[in-house]
Formats: C-alpha cells, sequence, structure tokens
C-alpha cells in the first residue's frame, strides 16, 4: 500500500478536481511562494469530496484548508461506496495577492481500519479503565476514606 498521486493543483478561486480515487485516506502537500507566516490574515481554501463530476456536481465535507509546511493527512469515509467519487480544492478568495500555493493530492490506496482482533482489546482497555474509575469514585465516596478538614481558621 502506498500513496498514489490524484492531483496537482494551482490554487486558485474557482474549483478544481482530482482524477477519481478510492480508500479513505488523503495527504495534501502543500508548495508556497512565500512563507506561511508571510500569509494575509485568515487566508485559506477549500476543500471537499465531489460526486457526480462533470453533470451535476455534489459537495460533501467541505473543509476549510491552511497552507502550511507540514501535509495535511485527512480520513474522508464515502457515504456513496457505488458512486465515482474526487477530491475538489479550490483557492482563496479573500485577497488579491501574488502568492503561488500549489497542493499535490494523494490518496492512499487501500483503507486504514483497525482489525477485529485490535478493536477488541481496545474495547477491553476502555472497560477496564472504567472500571477503575468506579471503583476511585466507590472509594471516595466511603465515609471512612474521607479525610476530615481543619475547623475555619485554624492553622499549621
Amino acid at each position: 500500500m502506498t500513496w498514489t498521486n490524484i492531483g496537482s493543483f494551482q490554487t486558485s478561486k474557482t474549483w478544481l478536481y482530482s482524477s477519481p480515487f478510492t480508500g479513505d485516506s488523503i495527504r495534501v502537500r502543500h508548495i508556497l511562494s512565500t512563507y506561511p507566516q508571510n500569509l494575509p490574515w485568515k487566508f485559506y481554501g477549500l476543500i471537499a469530496q465531489v460526486f457526480g463530476y462533470p453533470n451535476a456536481i455534489e459537495f460533501f465535507n467541505v473543509r476549510r484548508l491552511y497552507p502550511k509546511d507540514e501535509h495535511d493527512v485527512l480520513v474522508i469515509p464515502n457515504p456513496f461506496p457505488d458512486r465515482e467519487r474526487r477530491i475538489a480544492i479550490r483557492g482563496q478568495k479573500r485577497y488579491q495577492t501574488s502568492i503561488v500555493w500549489t497542493t499535490f493530492v494523494d490518496a492512499w490506496d487501500g483503507v486504514i481500519n483497525l482489525g477485529q482482533e485490535s478493536l477488541q482489546e481496545s474495547i477491553d482497555l476502555l472497560a477496564q479503565d472504567i472500571q477503575d474509575n468506579n471503583d476511585l469514585i466507590a472509594a471516595a465516596s466511603n465515609e471512612d476514606a474521607v479525610e476530615e478538614l481543619p475547623p475555619p481558621g485554624y492553622y499549621f
């Protein structure tokens, strides 16, 4: 399993669309013509998953996307597994700037999930933590376990 590039975009004020992909995880890499700390206030774009391209386009899970040095890894479940989907990216619309923001979108060509055994282990550990917390609460509510406070004005 590897990351597969599904699109490279120089963001603009219009929506740009990736090639179709499968899987639930995508990675967005950013390249800027300036340092991220030199960006105008509230400089961001949008990312969404798209169905029905190119005819009746439907947008789902629209999120803000901020340019930065780090990569974004997003888990985007497919609500319609029988339909083709793409990723759409739009750049910022707020400013007229000469900043060039290029994004590369990669899809994980598999599904990242926990196996049934590790999921059961997580559930068992959570149940044990809840039981431990209940035991602590029961011990604290026991009158013998509560320490009596000194009278007001008493100094050690």
